[in-house]
């Protein structure tokens, strides 16, 4: 078994946790943006992003008006990061945070 199977099948889970916590686990969120402002590798910064991403687009709304501040900044900070990936995923990300939260 590689590394790379290893690493893979750790995103997947995590991102699966992200994804069936309907109702979310917000206190997951400060860590998150705390990891994405903190970690010098790309690879974990796009996977932040990606976590972003699920939380934004399937968590409920009141998971995410606890930490507004905090995932805004985040956000707005990996939409300018060095990694593509990291980019695509804050962009994805952003919309779908401003969709759930417009004001």
């Amino acid at each position: 078994m590689s590394i790379a199977v290893i690493a893979s099948s750790g995103l997947d889970a995590y991102l699966s946790v992200l994804h069936n916590a309907r109702d979310g686990f917000p206190r997951v969120i400060p860590k998150l943006c705390e990891a994405a402002h903190t970690a010098k590798s790309p690879v974990l910064r796009a996977a932040v992003a990606q976590g972003l991403s699920r939380i934004a687009r399937g968590w409920s709304r009141d998971a995410l008006l606890r930490f507004v501040d905090p995932l805004r900044d985040t956000l707005v900070a990996l939409c300018t990061d060095a990694d593509a990936d990291a980019r695509a995923y804050a962009r994805i990300a952003l919309w779908s945070f401003a969709a759930a939260c417009p004001e």
